[in-house]
Parts: C-alpha cells; sequence; structure tokens
C-alpha cells in the first residue's frame, strides 16, 4: 500500500491501474480478496507504524468514520494533503497551514436513520458505502448530550417509522437543548410531540 485516497482507502498500484483497499494504511503489506478496482484485507502481514486501535468498537462497520485507525498526528497531515492536492489541481498556490485539530465529544450535529427491520426498530449509520443500516449504541465523536438522548430517542421515535422506508432524523445541540428535525416520519399524536420536546431539553 503506497497512498491514502480522500475517502480513507489504501492505494496499491498494480498492472492494472490503482487498486482501493479500505482500512489499509500506507507502507502496510495486507493480503486480499479482489472485486475489480477494489480489495477487501484478509489478513495484514505487516502493519503500519502509524496504525492505532480504533476509538469506537463500531469502527468497520458504521460508517461514520472511515480512519479512526490511523494514528493522530498522521491524520492530520493526511487531511491538510487533501486540501494541499485539491488547491493544485485547481491551479492554486497557496500556504496550506496545519491541520487544527478537534477534541472528541465535541460534534454537535448528527445525521441519523432509522428503520424497522425484521420487525426491529434500528437506529444508526449507514455502512460504509451500503444501504444497510447499523445500529449504534455510542459515537465519540459526538456531545455526549446527543449520545444520551439516543436511547430515549429511539424509544420514543419508533411509533413514527413508516412500515416501508426510513425515518431521517437530523439532531443539533443548542445551548437551550436539542433540535430534533424528523423527514419521512408518521404524523405524530400530540402526548408524543410533548414526550418528544421534554427528552430534547434534557440535556444536562
Amino acid at each position: 500500500v503506497t497512498g491514502l485516497g480522500h475517502r480513507g482507502d489504501g492505494i496499491a498500484g498494480t498492472n492494472d491501474g490503482e487498486l482501493y483497499i479500505p482500512f489499509a494504511l500506507p507502507g502496510e503489506r495486507v493480503e486480499i480478496e479482489r472485486d475489480g478496482d477494489r480489495g477487501r484485507i484478509v489478513r495484514l502481514i505487516e502493519a503500519s507504524p502509524q496504525r492505532q486501535e480504533a476509538l469506537c468498537r463500531h469502527f468497520g462497520v458504521c460508517g461514520g468514520c472511515v480512519a479512526q485507525h490511523l494514528a493522530p498526528e498522521a491524520y492530520l497531515a493526511w487531511k491538510r494533503e487533501m486540501v494541499v492536492t485539491a488547491l493544485r489541481q485547481h491551479g492554486v498556490d497557496a500556504e496550506v497551514g496545519p491541520t487544527i485539530a478537534v477534541a472528541g465529544n465535541s460534534r454537535r450535529r448528527a445525521s441519523f436513520t432509522l428503520r424497522r427491520i425484521g420487525g426491529e426498530v434500528v437506529l444508526g449509520y449507514h455502512k460504509r458505502a451500503s444501504h444497510r443500516l447499523v445500529g449504534i449504541s455510542e459515537c465519540p465523536v459526538l456531545l455526549p448530550a446527543i449520545a444520551r438522548a439516543m436511547p430515549r430517542l429511539k424509544a420514543m421515535l419508533a411509533p413514527l417509522a413508516p412500515a416501508k422506508g426510513a425515518l431521517s432524523v437530523q439532531i443539533t445541540a443548542l445551548d437551550d437543548g436539542l433540535d430534533v428535525a424528523l423527514e419521512g416520519a408518521r404524523p405524530p399524536a400530540p402526548r408524543l410531540m410533548a414526550q418528544l420536546a421534554a427528552a430534547a431539553s434534557e440535556t444536562g
């Protein structure tokens, strides 16, 4: 693996062109199963010194993050290089400063999907490059107020989930509580609306 693409895939050069390998890092040697220009890691033969244990136990299944297995300094350098490359491709020669890191547990906005799957209501993110929904019980990048509210919101939103299709749930943490926007929901009963309003205001 010689590079890291803008979507977080490791890149390896072959006689047939570039091969993209999710979760592989530059400098690594991997055994893969190949499908066209994509590869799936079967065995990690030689790991990069920049590889680390992912923070979230959903990493690798959930499509929300692509590079938690990359050490922080290397991650910041990769993000900076994407900006440099994008500017260069458009003929812009500009000085690009170092990437400014954002602390974990600080994201104040999240987009979830709620769907009925096999008689069960699932709230989570989509699997990477897939329509499959992955139920999550934690997300280390979100503000604790959002993470704490997820189980209760899931239970209360379950009656609004359509029989077919999915419910889009947008959550934003504000100074006075959580703003919850729904798309694709069944018409809610007044009592449920009151419960949702109460849950959204409990951010302590």
